[in-house]
């Protein structure tokens, strides 16, 4: 569905407006989360926290499109994702 939806923002002004709405959102939320735990001391990102949120961003898009196709991946998916998010944000445990 997402190359139908990516084939919409390039002719629909509404659409790729809605789709920037979705993007900016969730990418201010990402960053936002990581600079907090930057500044707890709980991660130390790979690269600036608005950087990390638009890779992750990508990252979840396609896995969800991988997921999509095929649903038996889906575990795989979530580990490989939870691993990619931990080693860009640098998140650590315990105590700082």
């Amino acid at each position: 569905w997402s190359s139908d939806v990516c084939s919409s923002d390039l002719t629909d002004p509404e659409m790729a407006g809605i789709w920037d709405d979705i993007h900016n959102k969730a990418r201010q939320r990402h960053t936002r989360f990581i600079k907090n735990l930057t500044t707890s001391g709980h991660a130390t990102p790979a690269v600036a926290p608005d950087v990390v949120s638009d890779v992750l961003i990508g990252v979840v898009a396609r896995f969800a499109e991988i997921v999509a196709r095929s649903p038996r991946r889906r575990r795989e998916m979530i580990r490989n994702l939870n691993a990619v998010y931990e080693q860009l944000t640098g998140i650590t445990t315990g105590t700082p």
